[in-house]
């Protein structure tokens, strides 16, 4: 999607909440695609965050904490704005 200039918007929840602090370290293999999609990261689940305890690990990067609805991300927003949901 990235490559074909498609508008994406990355939201990190439940259990992928925890990968951001792995993501951040530049050492991590990941790190290079991490910070190609960087730009896209509209946020994590602060719920999420909290439960998964990486509430702390979250605020020092620079990935936004969502908390629309009842500490979630309110994917109603998205869907009402035409886009599809796409979960991995």
């Amino acid at each position: 999607m990235k490559e074909g200039n498609d508008e994406i918007h990355v939201i990190f929840d439940g259990a992928g909440t925890k990968w951001i602090p792995e993501l951040e370290d530049e050492n991590h293999k990941a790190n290079p695609l991490y910070q190609a999609i960087k730009e896209d990261i509209d946020g994590a689940c602060k719920f999420c965050s909290k439960a998964f305890g990486v509430l702390e690990d979250v605020q020092k990067s620079d990935v936004k904490l969502l908390d629309d609805y009842e500490d979630h991300p309110s994917l109603r927003t998205y869907l009402s704005r035409g886009f599809q949901l796409v979960t991995f």
